[in-house]
């Protein structure tokens, strides 16, 4: 169960601010997830990340980025919730890689959520922004 967002602390009406995350929709349609600087992510962030992805998607499967690249760790327990939650909201996945780390997380998730969660989600990483924006906008209604 997800937690609910007791107060939307975001920059501007589209976006929620959570400890770990700064999440929005933009105008394209697309859910951004860019992860603060060296912030270690608990279950509990990670079941807040996924109440903002809901709120700001409006309970709408949509293409969805990911800049976890600033990140300092993440718990096993938040992976895991990561990659049971993440595909039920998306249309397509497409984290940034731009360190060791993530791409060592980006293959955890990508393989956890293939195996075990049977997500038929495409996942596909890129080393750029733009890169990983146009690719997404092939998933976009």
């Amino acid at each position: 169960m997800v937690k609910e967002i007791s107060s939307l602390n975001g920059i501007n009406k589209n976006e929620i601010k959570t400890r770990t995350s700064r999440i929005w929709l933009d105008e394209e349609g697309i859910v951004r997830i860019v992860k603060l600087l060296g912030v270690e992510e608990t279950l509990e962030d990670a079941e807040r990340n996924i109440a903002a992805v809901i709120k700001v998607s409006g309970d709408k499967k949509r293409p969805i980025f990911i800049d976890g690249s600033l990140l300092k760790s993440i718990t096993r327990k938040a992976r895991m919730y990561y990659a049971k939650n993440i595909p039920k909201l998306a249309r397509a996945i497409a984290p940034l890689i731009k360190s060791t780390f993530s791409r060592v997380l980006v293959s955890f998730l990508t393989g956890y959520i293939k195996r075990v969660e049977n997500a038929n989600v495409p996942i596909k990483s890129f080393k750029t922004e733009k890169l990983a924006l146009d690719w997404l906008k092939e998933y976009l209604d």
